[in-house]
């Protein structure tokens, strides 16, 4: 994902699952943008496509020392689930990942939709969060 367009792809997949309102959408998309033009970055965001249009989404970062990856956030449109992208935006970051010398690869997971994708993957529970929210 290299493109003004890519960075606008990626970021209105993700505001269609997550529902992003305008003011988000223009802050994601300078966030991202803003991100790839670092010369150092150990990071980058991917775009599924389906008949070149953007299906699905997902994020990744490598630790400094470069042995973990962190898995920090993918989605997929609700009319393409069920098909594999998810596992396909999965695989092809760990593979990458296995290639750069990463021995480990940590994520966050919602339980209704990710979480029985990665424990099929060989993931494992480490630790439970709580969040909290303040209105």
């Amino acid at each position: 994902m290299n493109t003004e367009e890519d960075v606008q792809a990626h970021v209105e997949v993700a505001a269609k699952i997550w529902g992003y309102d305008d003011e988000a959408i223009q802050a994601a998309v300078t966030e991202r943008a803003s991100y790839l033009q670092f010369s150092d970055r150990r990071g980058g965001y991917t775009i599924a496509l389906d008949n070149n249009k953007p299906v699905g989404y997902s994020n990744y970062r490598y630790s400094k020392d470069g042995k973990v990856l962190y898995l920090n956030g993918a989605g997929v449109l609700l009319e393409n689930r069920e098909k594999g992208i998810y596992r396909s935006l999965l695989a092809d970051r760990l593979i990458e990942a296995r290639k750069r010398g990463c021995e480990l690869a940590v994520t966050q997971a919602r339980l209704e939709t990710s979480e029985p994708i990665l424990r099929k993957s060989g993931f494992r529970e480490y630790a439970t969060y709580k969040q909290y929210v303040r209105e």
